[in-house]
């Protein structure tokens, strides 16, 4: 077996012609409503991302102090 032939195998959605040419099927499509949710998570993701960002920085500069501010750059 090549390559080529194990690629197929493993993929089973891929079809190639004997034209060399390799058609591939459209797999999973989404409802509407579907693509809504996931819009959601991932937003919902991100924002609880930041939060932990600011969250994270508002205690580095608790511990480090006011002074870093005070600093000469």
């Amino acid at each position: 077996m090549d390559a080529a032939t194990d690629l197929r195998v493993m993929v089973p959605m891929d079809e190639k012609h004997q034209d060399g040419k390799v058609e591939v099927a459209d797999g999973i499509v989404l409802t509407a409503e579907q693509k809504r949710r996931r819009r959601a998570r991932s937003i919902a993701i991100a924002l609880a991302l930041v939060a932990l960002v600011l969250l994270l920085y508002a205690v580095t500069v608790v511990k480090i102090g006011p002074e870093i501010f005070r600093r000469p750059l």
